[in-house]
């Protein structure tokens, strides 16, 4: 068989899949928090995001929703984060349509010391 008769499979990059927290199933008040490795977006006929926090208990997923994915675009890359669902609330804006609402909670990262090299005086030469 030649090389252009094999599947090649073609694997997600920098995303390796976890397991999924169902803040709806866990209820008002749940939480999960983590090291924040990053957001895939455009996923599924909705066009969805999931974000991927390292937990304690290995890599976690959690489908986006619109105040959460808002959220999600303030915590640096790296972040020690914590997401807590707060509940489905009724919009003001739309007449009452409920939204799922979170608070999106992360710790800064750590400036990064950056030694100041010694300047090196200027060595006179002999002429």
């Amino acid at each position: 068989m030649s090389k252009k008769d094999e599947w090649v499979t073609i694997k997600p990059q920098d995303f390796e899949s976890g397991e999924i927290w169902n803040y709806r199933e866990d209820g008002k008040d749940s939480s999960i928090q983590g090291k924040f490795l990053g957001t895939k977006t455009g996923l599924g006929k909705n066009e969805s995001s999931l974000h991927q926090l390292e937990a304690k208990d290995g890599l976690r997923d959690v489908w986006g929703a619109f105040v959460l994915d808002q959220r999600m675009k303030e915590v640096p890359r790296g972040a020690m984060c914590k997401i807590t669902y707060l509940g489905k609330i009724a919009s003001k804006k739309t007449g009452g349509n409920d939204y799922h609402s979170f608070d999106v909670q992360y710790k800064p990262l750590a400036e990064k010391k950056v030694e100041k090299k010694e300047e090196v005086a200027e060595l006179p030469f002999d002429e």
